[in-house]
Order: structure tokens, then C-alpha cells, then sequence
């Protein structure tokens, strides 16, 4: 079992895959953030704020446009969920915490989704479950394997899967970005936001649905 307060290092069965998974949660959450992330009307931009002033880089993420991605592409293959270049042209590697850089992003943008940059500049490393894919199979194995994790925040996905939020290892330690099928993945459905990556958050809308915290 994976105690609380306490980082863990999973192997996954037979050596070939590994992930690091925190065992306390990542969300220490005061309660006027926790309002402002998470009430029904409040934009990505309140969110972004909220987020950033607690250290968490963001960026801003394509939106639905009448039932498409605003980037254009007919063939988008990560619609509503990828970084708006003409803001961000490198990426979650542009993601900062400055909250005038946010309002001007967001005031440029005003309907753009955000994604928070995971890994060890965040402290978060997030699980992303799609059932549709196997996900919730792939996560049971992997905790009848290694214990069960911590109790921390997630949320549900545009698509309806979950996102589970837990604490990187911190400086010195890396935690790659794998999907469930890649050579250093957990498994089907099971995708991992490490270092190198960020994660879409709520209140982003994706043409499936809303993300939310739970």
C-alpha cells in the first residue's frame, strides 16, 4: 500500500515500465480558489489566475468554434485540447505564472481553454484514465500490483474519463510523459502528464464536454 505523505517510485510488473507516482495529494486548495476554479460560470481566465498564484504554470489551449477547433484544422487530432500558437508558440514551454501575461493572453483570447504544464515545475503529475480505451482496466492491474493511491483531486474530462492529480517527486527526479501504449506505458487507456508536458484543466470545454473537479 502506498502510504500518504510519502513519495513512491511504481514499477509496474516485470520491470519494463515505470512511473512515479506521489502519495500525497497535490491539492492543498484554499477555499476561494477552490470557488473560483470550479464554479459554474466562472471563465478559464479566473481559473488560469488561480492557478498560476499557486505556482502552476499555464497556458492557453484551443477552443470549440461552431463545433470545431478554433485552430482551423479540419483533421485536428487533439481538437480543443492543444496549445494556441499564435500566444504560446513554443508550447507548454512558454506556460508561466505571471498573472499580466495571463490577462493578456485571456484578453486577446477571451474563449481560449487552459492547460496547466506538469512535472517537476508544477509538482504535478497527472494520470489521464480514458475508459473508452481501457483505462480503468489498465489502472485497476496497476493498483492490485502496487497498492492504491493516495486520495487526492481529480477531474472528469470533456470525454469522460478522469484526471487524477498527484504530486511530482520535486527537483532531481523526472517523470516522462508516456501513453498507455508506448514502450514505457502503463498500459491501455492509462496516459501519464509528466515532465515535458502539461494537462488540460477545468473549466476548458472540449467538443465532447466540460472538464470539472470532482
Amino acid at each position: 500500500m502506498i502510504a500518504a505523505l510519502e513519495p513512491r517510485l511504481l514499477i509496474v510488473e516485470g520491470g519494463a515500465h515505470e512511473a512515479i507516482v506521489a502519495a500525497r495529494a497535490a491539492f492543498a486548495r484554499t477555499e476561494a480558489e477552490r470557488k473560483a476554479a470550479t464554479r459554474p460560470t466562472a471563465g478559464c481566465l479566473d481559473a488560469a489566475l488561480a492557478y498560476a498564484r499557486r505556482g502552476w504554470p499555464v497556458l492557453p489551449l484551443h477552443f470549440a468554434v461552431r463545433g470545431a477547433c478554433s485552430c482551423g484544422e479540419h483533421d485536428c487530432g487533439s481538437p480543443c485540447k492543444h496549445p494556441l500558437w499564435q500566444l504560446v508558440p513554443h508550447g507548454f514551454k512558454d506556460a508561466t505564472t505571471d498573472l499580466e501575461t495571463i490577462r493578456r493572453w485571456w484578453s486577446q483570447f477571451p474563449q481560449a481553454n487552459v492547460g496547466i504544464r506538469t512535472g517537476a515545475v508544477s509538482r504535478i503529475v497527472v494520470l489521464d484514465v480514458d475508459p473508452d480505451k481501457g483505462g480503468e482496466e489498465s489502472l485497476a492491474r496497476l493498483l492490485a500490483q502496487n497498492g492504491p493511491l493516495p486520495v487526492t483531486r481529480e477531474a472528469a474530462t470533456g470525454g469522460g474519463g478522469r484526471h487524477i492529480y498527484l504530486c511530482h517527486p520535486g527537483e532531481g527526479q523526472y517523470v516522462p510523459c508516456s501513453t498507455g501504449n508506448s514502450p514505457r506505458g502503463l498500459g491501455p487507456g492509462l496516459d501519464v502528464r509528466g515532465d515535458g508536458g502539461f494537462a488540460v484543466a477545468p473549466p476548458s470545454r472540449s467538443l465532447k464536454g466540460d472538464y470539472g473537479w470532482r
